[in-house]
């Protein structure tokens, strides 16, 4: 029993401390999607009540090392670019990516300020474990009004559970990168007719 208890606290510890990383966490096999939420976000309000207004490039810094191994941006890449994906270069592929990524990172450190102090209200998980999809919701209360609800979508990968959306107040970020993504397209074909 005495060894049970042991092999047991060994396998938690990673996701009690606060000095486990994402990957820490991840390659111990241990974390579930609500896991991951939580940490990712505990992580981010942590350093955010730490550091009240940090210069942009620390931020960026911070964010990239630390939020943005939580998400997969080549699969929403690959959703906001549909069927068109297929038939991108790798090029070009990598910019889209890129592209939406530091878009997504860009808005969430812009955003992250308005914030701090925040109540967050994690909802029941919706979706199913076994099949590797769930959605995790969360509310932030600010005392403004009504709570800003996220619901993030995460999937389970060969690389443990990432995030591929985010939707808020019932707006997908998928959804806005898709709607960008064609608008641009449609542009590109416009001027490519008026050249010839």
């Amino acid at each position: 029993m005495r060894r049970l208890v042991f092999i047991l606290s060994l396998l938690i510890l990673p996701v009690l401390s606060h000095a486990a990383t994402y990957a820490d966490l991840q390659r111990s096999g241990i974390m579930e999607p609500a896991q991951v939420l939580r940490t990712g976000i505990e992580t981010l309000t942590s350093y955010m009540e730490q550091n009240r207004n940090p210069e942009p490039a620390k931020l960026a810094h911070y964010l990239e090392q630390n939020i943005a191994p939580y998400f997969d941006f080549k699969r929403m890449a690959t959703w906001a670019a549909g069927p068109s994906y297929r038939y991108m270069s790798k090029q070009q592929r990598a910019q889209l990516v890129l592209s939406i990524k530091s878009d997504f990172m860009g808005v969430l450190a812009k955003r992250l300020t308005g914030y701090s102090g925040s109540r967050i209200e994690y909802l029941r998980p919706r979706g199913n474990l076994a099949r590797g999809k769930v959605i995790l919701g969360v509310k932030i209360h600010t005392g403004n009004g009504y709570p800003l609800r996220l619901d993030f979508k995460l999937y389970h990968g060969k690389k443990g559970w990432k995030v591929y959306d985010v939707v808020a107040n019932g707006a997908s970020a998928v959804s806005h990168y898709r709607n960008d993504f064609v608008r641009q397209f449609r542009q590109q074909r416009v001027m490519a007719r008026s050249i010839r």
